[in-house]
């Protein structure tokens, strides 16, 4: 808000409007994202390059006092608390037993020591790979920015010595044929497409029986001036899960949180913290660790109350039986009674018929 003072904020909110507008005469109603709405702005000459911290400042503004109505704007529901999930040393030799071609198993492979993530693995050439040093120069990667840097980010990732002999080896077989770690199949003068990857990774996990569907989204898009509502099946593994993989093996062996920040290349610290949430497993140690010692006060106070509550089921045990012990002695004593009873009766005839 501090950018725009308030004519300018009251002519990009009428902008707004306009938009939003011209997009609900539309057919069908359809509605623009927040991001297409700010990209419109700037390319309409409303917004300069570069505010977007501005415009959402001022959108959120306008939102929460109603200049604008929210209705026409798209919104995606994330489906939030899913867990990024990682292999198992059992599901990774599941994995690595069932790829049967070279490639993918070297670009599975070098996914798992560095913790690259598709495209960057995708994207990777052969001089980015120093096998002296032992590390690999991630280039023009993952930026939020991306559309108005026009660039992305690069960064050093680092490999253990004892991990190069594979590449060693992929890389004599490719030999000079391309410039590319992972050369595409019909243009070897290009990287193989990610999609082809992910595709091929996917038939991979199908042999591995590693498909597990997690969850599925309805989706609403149009197609061909029809609008068409389907179901899209999420997976809990992807070939995403390999860098998953590389951070929790990273946390689980000590390894320092900022540097592994710095290994994924990634901006937010938040985002590297997820991977050190605590885990069932250490969980499990500090409950052992708490109340596992032998003379712990806790474990010793419940030790005497389990006793007192055995002692006192005990004492409970004899109450009742006392009681029902007076409980028959009673009934005896009722019988005995009416015994008697009979007993003076017929004493009383017997009298009688004397008299």
């Amino acid at each position: 808000m501090e950018e725009f003072d308030d004519k300018t904020a009251e002519h990009v909110i009428q902008q707004i409007k306009v938009i939003l507008l011209r997009y609900e005469r539309k057919r069908n109603h359809e509605k623009i994202t927040k991001t297409e709405l700010y990209e419109t702005l700037v390319a309409e000459g409303v917004l300069k390059p570069h505010s977007k911290e501005s415009f959402d400042s001022l959108y959120e503004y306008a939102v929460s006092t109603s200049l604008i109505s929210e209705r026409g704007v798209k919104k995606f529901k994330k489906r939030k608390g899913v867990k990024a999930y990682a292999y198992t040393k059992e599901q990774l030799n599941q994995l690595f037993e069932a790829i049967d071609k070279p490639k993918i198993a070297i670009a599975c492979y070098l996914t798992l020591i560095c913790g690259l993530r598709i495209n960057e693995v995708c994207n990777l050439r052969l001089r980015d790979i120093d096998l002296v040093k032992c590390e690999v120069a991630v280039k023009n990667s993952k930026n939020s920015r991306r559309k108005f840097d026009g660039y992305g980010k690069d960064r050093i990732v680092k490999f253990h010595p004892e991990l190069k002999t594979s590449i060693e080896k992929w890389i004599e077989i490719t030999g000079d044929t391309s410039e590319w770690f992972l050369p595409s199949m019909t243009h070897p003068s290009k990287p193989m497409r990610k999609k082809s990857l992910h595709e091929q990774y996917r038939q991979v996990l199908k042999t591995a029986k590693l498909l597990v569907p997690e969850y599925s989204v309805d989706v609403t898009q149009k197609n061909h001036g029809k609008i068409k509502s389907f179901k899209i099946h999420r997976h809990r593994y992807y070939f995403h899960t390999l860098r998953h993989t590389y951070a929790q093996l990273w946390r689980d062996n000590g390894g320092d949180r900022d540097t592994l920040q710095k290994q994924l290349g990634h901006t937010d610290p938040a985002t590297t913290q997820k991977y050190y949430d605590t885990t069932e497993q250490q969980i499990s140690k500090d409950i052992e660790k708490v109340f596992g010692k032998a003379e712990h006060p806790v474990k010793n106070t419940i030790t005497r109350s389990a006793n007192k509550t055995q002692t006192d089921n005990s004492d409970l045990e004899i109450a009742r039986l006392e009681y029902e012990k007076k409980k028959l002695e009673l009934e005896i004593m009722k019988e005995k009674a009416k015994l008697i009873g009979l007993k003076n009766e017929e004493q009383m005839q017997i009298i009688e018929i004397r008299e």
